[in-house]
């Protein structure tokens, strides 16, 4: 599935021990139009979406493998 990125917007938040991380809400449109939002963290499962979509723009496309 392709998606093209409507927004990119960065956070910093603050977990329940104090320490800071980046969370990474990107709004988007899939290939069959439908517009959708997804929030990202930078550690764990997600991190390796978060570090290809942080410098993504409006406009670009991404192809979603799963």
């Amino acid at each position: 599935m392709q998606i093209t990125i409507l927004n990119v917007q960065q956070q910093t938040k603050t977990g329940s021990t104090g320490k800071p991380y980046q969370t990474l809400e990107v709004a988007y449109k899939d290939s069959f139009g439908k517009v959708a939002s997804k929030t990202l963290m930078s550690f764990g499962a997600q991190a390796n979406s978060y570090k290809a979509l942080v410098n993504a723009t409006p406009g670009s496309i991404f192809t979603l493998s799963g």
